[in-house]
């Protein structure tokens, strides 16, 4: 994304705040504004993915094994998606140490630090529905913890290397359908708040969608 789109995002923000702060947004917190907009855009990015890629996954790997449930395609997919999703899980979630990297977690601190930003807000008209309730990031934090604490250990032990004598955390599809629910719910509130917008991240952009018209024919032809 350009520069220009950011300046007139955090701008829009600041300007958000400013209704709902009675002495205005400091010179530190619009820093911060102007920081967290740039990481915005890149958590977009990879939360958006993070869905598109279980919406594809879901919708082919069903139709495979009603055509046929032994085909090798759709186990190799599995492993594929698997590793990919515990991926960008923890690069969207977990920070590196110090503050300067992009993740939901670091947000969540930095709106920690501000509580005059987690009080509930009265968007009026403007359909906001997260922001109405109170924020409270400590809390959304160990939810993220808790739940994202054996995808750690599967990437540092499974995915990015392999130890011979790791032990494997039990973690099966169903924990990872809810990590990214909570990831994509956590973020949906973040953003409202941090912008006073609405941000696209579930997988139901009508464009998007079409993608499985390419399967409408065969890709390969018929083999003896």
């Amino acid at each position: 994304m350009s520069q220009a789109p950011i300046d007139d995002l955090a701008d829009g923000s600041i300007a958000f705040w400013n209704r709902y702060l009675s002495d205005g947004v400091s010179s530190e917190d619009e820093q911060w504004i102007k920081g967290e907009i740039r990481v915005l855009m890149i958590l977009l990015r990879d939360i958006g993915r993070l869905n598109r890629n279980r919406d594809m996954w879901q919708e082919l790997t069903r139709e495979l094994e009603k055509v046929d449930p032994t085909c090798a395609w759709t186990r190799h997919y599995d492993r594929i998606y698997f590793e990919a999703q515990l991926l960008l899980i923890t690069r969207s979630v977990k920070a590196r140490r110090g503050k300067n990297s992009a993740s939901l977690e670091n947000m969540l601190k930095g709106f920690n630090e501000r509580p005059e930003m987690l009080k509930p807000l009265d968007t009026g008209l403007v359909q906001l529905p997260d922001v109405h309730q109170q924020a409270r990031p400590r809390s959304d934090i160990a939810d993220l913890d808790r739940l994202t604490k054996p995808i750690m250990i599967l990437r540092d032990k499974f995915a990015a290397h392999t130890e011979m004598d790791a032990s494997l955390p039990d973690f099966g599809w169903s924990d990872l359908e809810a990590c990214i629910e909570l990831i994509t719910k956590i973020f949906k509130h973040y953003s409202q708040r941090l912008t006073g917008c609405n941000f696209q991240v579930e997988f139901d952009d009508p464009d998007l969608k079409k993608w499985h018209l390419t399967f409408g024919q065969p890709l390969f032809g018929c083999e003896d």
